[in-house]
């Protein structure tokens, strides 16, 4: 193959060209004070202590393999002093780099030096991946990293060079010292040097050190710093999905939809920017483009309205929240504004649509490439988006990791396609503007939710008596929780995930929120029987939505719930036969750990339900189309008061996304259904937590008796549910002399 012959001057003053974009994207970022921002409140932690102490220490909420990037922002703040805004510049200046190396690979694979330049500024200027250049976050890092690694391994293979390959063994390294996925960046170019019979020694050049960098960073973690809760979190999961088949099949039907549109999206100026001039549309030379037109308007009537995959624009609506932010309430959207949104979402459709025909018809030439070394930089993302199928959550900034390696592949097939510079331009102008109206949006909002909070701290609130969502409350309570993890409050209803796995001491009297109406996300409600009132607020300007908003400080109101006399409906232990249950032992054991008996406590005697903790029992109700309750009684059985253990906490989930609710009519999709079960995360659905309560007799004196609880389901009336009355270990995770008590589960209307 020819070797690319690098132009001094015009390749110079492309990279000059880079610099000084993100000499003003740092210098954008000095105009706010930065703080925590959804995952990375636990990465600038780890930051913080290493800073501190010298010593690597992460936090339970820490799945990637982080040591790198830890690393690198505790030099930074060595130099510049803490703070989190060292550590943005820590995290841009790593990715100046990532895409100066970038564009040598798309000179290196014979891209010209104008389309080179305009790819680099249309990854960089991404809306997806943009607004992480102004957090800590692992992504900018390790597609910074891969980049560098991908540049060398390429170079190595093209020209024969084993000190290249060297290099992209040590980049690949650092790469799987922040995300663990890093491995098969080398994994991919020993494969490539398999096929090619390159001989083992440049095979075990390209591998070694990157393997032996997983296998030891593995052993630390293990047995050295101790496995992390979200670690065994995210490992459990990928072995479920392992075991699941059928789950792993409906990810091949959808997730391939949602990232190609995702690449649709990210290139829509490019895509726009190669169409015939207007008055060409219609000759016969140029009819496809057309035709390409309607069949993108038909995918997107048919994917979005009716196979119910959204677009990954909506990820982009509401300050990011789906990506970068877990707060409540939603924020006022224009109608105009979600207009755009429908208009962009469509041109992702035909951007994606346009660029797999042009490559359809290009398919001769990528053949003849994977001949050539560029099978390499085929066989790294088919392996990354391997991994991508197999892990739990798709947010878009996960494919991001794809998405430089689709621009070389259209860079490399489309290499004669020409340009429209009086396209180009202003498209590329209009990504801009918008990446910048969006991530100021976002770093306003989030300075203006952290000054709040930190206002309402001084005037003497605690912060166990503040949610501002998850990095807030993860950053203020974690530690407190940690420490005092018998402090555990009940919680009932739509249960914010953090609040019952990392924070459960928090006693959400006030909330900051986007909204007067502390909704959350999805279709939960949370707290949604409690009033809150406004008691404080804060400007920010949104350049988004062109307008002034506010972030609101909440306060709970006295609650006033009248007793009504009820009527029993269901006694929910006459179905004891028919319910489910569930449990880590097998079969047999399951049944000996459930039961039902007649239990007296402090001469108060009910049937009741009796199992192990680690075990769970679903009952099938239909919920009476009125105004209707749950109520139940919890203790933890007597023999146990004074034996070896750290309590139970009692868990009611709930499931409605069941057949028979689907269909309410023969023939007829429920409407109230159509949102969630037509999506394929819909045929997964968990069952939701809607009542959480810690009981430890043995340290609470006070706590031997029953518990009597009651909770509304007017909410769910006319609904079928599964209620699954679960028992978990206590904050210590000791289940030894664990028995569960529900008294007596009844549901009553009034």
């Amino acid at each position: 193959m020819t070797l690319q012959k690098f132009s001094g001057k015009t390749d110079s003053t492309n990279i000059a060209v880079i610099a000084l974009v993100f000499s003003a994207i740092i210098l954008f970022s000095r105009f706010y004070v930065s703080h925590p921002v959804d995952d990375d409140w636990s990465y600038i932690r780890a930051a913080e202590t290493f800073y501190k102490t010298g010593e690597i220490k992460f936090t339970p909420w820490t799945s990637p393999s982080l040591v790198f990037q830890v690393v690198w922002g505790g030099l930074f703040a060595w130099i510049f002093g803490f703070s989190v805004n060292t550590l943005i510049l820590s995290t841009q200046v790593i990715s100046f780099t990532g895409m100066v190396f970038f564009y040598l690979l798309l000179r290196e694979i014979q891209c010209t030096p104008r389309k080179a330049i305009f790819f680099t500024l249309l990854l960089i200027f991404n809306p997806f991946s943009f607004p992480l250049l102004y957090t800590f976050f692992t992504d900018q890092h390790f597609v910074a990293l891969m980049l560098i690694s991908v540049f060398f391994y390429y170079r190595g293979a093209a020209r024969k060079k084993n000190l290249s390959l060297l290099l992209g063994a040590v980049f690949a390294s650092c790469a799987v010292l922040i995300r663990q996925p890093g491995l098969l960046i080398s994994v991919a170019a020993a494969l490539y040097l398999m096929l090619r019979k390159d001989g083992w020694k440049k095979i075990t050049l390209s591998l070694f050190l990157p393997a032996i960098t997983f296998a030891i960073y593995t052993y630390w973690l293990q047995d050295v710093h101790g496995q992390t809760f979200s670690a065994r979190q995210q490992m459990k999961w990928i072995i479920e999905c392992l075991g699941n088949p059928v789950y792993i099949i409906s990810k091949f039907f959808n997730r391939p939809a949602i990232i190609l549109d995702f690449f649709g999206f990210c290139l829509i100026p490019f895509s726009l920017a190669i169409l015939p001039r207007s008055r060409q549309y219609f000759s016969r030379q140029h009819s496809s483009v057309l035709i390409m037109f309607c069949l993108s308007g038909i995918l997107f009537y048919i994917i979005q309205d009716h196979i119910g995959i959204t677009s990954s624009i909506y990820n982009w609506e509401n300050g990011f929240h789906f990506a970068f932010v877990s707060e409540y309430g939603y924020r006022g959207t224009e109608n105009i504004l979600l207009f755009f949104y429908k208009i962009l979402a469509f041109f992702s459709f035909f951007s994606i649509t346009f660029l797999s025909w042009l490559l359809i018809k290009k398919r001769m030439e990528i053949k003849q490439s994977l001949s050539s070394p560029f099978l390499l930089l085929i066989l790294i993302p088919v392996l990354q988006f391997m991994f991508l199928m197999i892990v739990r959550y798709k947010f878009t900034r996960y494919y991001l990791v794809l998405l430089p390696f689709f621009i070389l592949l259209i860079s490399r097939a489309l290499k004669h396609i020409k340009i429209q510079k009086k396209y180009c331009f202003p498209l590329l102008a209009g990504f801009v503007l918008f990446s910048f109206a969006g991530t100021q949006d976002f770093l306003s909002w989030n300075e203006a939710h952290w000054k709040l909070g930190e206002r309402a701290l001084r005037q003497g609130i605690s912060a166990r008596r503040l949610s501002g969502g998850f990095p807030w409350d993860c950053w203020h309570n974690m530690d407190y929780c940690r420490a005092n993890p018998y402090d555990m409050v009940p919680y009932s209803y739509d249960i914010p995930w953090w609040l019952e796995i990392m924070t459960p001491a928090i006693d959400p009297e006030y909330l900051i929120s986007n909204s007067a109406v502390p909704t959350g996300f999805y279709l939960f409600r949370y707290f949604y029987l409690d009033s809150y009132a406004a008691v404080d607020a804060e400007d920010y300007y949104s350049l988004l939505y062109r307008k002034k908003m506010k972030i609101l400080l909440l306060k709970r109101q006295p609650r006033s719930y009248k007793n009504h006399e009820g009527e029993i409906r269901n006694r929910l232990l006459d179905n004891f036969i028919g319910a489910e249950i569930s449990s880590e032992k097998n079969y047999q054991e399951r049944k000996k750990a459930v039961r039902t008996g007649h239990i007296t406590l402090n001469s108060i005697s009910c049937n009741a339900l009796v199992h192990l903790s680690r075990t769970g029992i679903a009952f099938r109700v239909s919920v009476p189309p009125q105004n209707c309750r749950l109520r139940v009684s919890l203790a933890t059985d007597p023999g146990t008061w004074n034996s070896d253990g750290d309590g139970i906490t009692f868990k009611i989930m709930m499931n409605d996304n069941l057949f028979e609710n689907f269909f309410d009519e023969i023939g007829m999709v429920g409407e109230d259904q159509k949102t969630t079960f037509l999506k394929p995360r819909g045929y997964f659905f968990r069952s939701q937590p809607i009542y959480m309560h810690y009981l430890d007799p043995k340290h609470n004196q006070d706590q031997r008796k029953w518990h009597n609880i009651s909770l509304d389901l007017s909410r769910f009336s006319g609904k079928v549910v599964d209620f699954e009355f679960v028992a978990d270990p206590g904050p210590r995770n000791n289940d030894r002399n664990d028995i569960a008590l529900w008294g007596e589960p009844v549901i009553e209307v009034y």
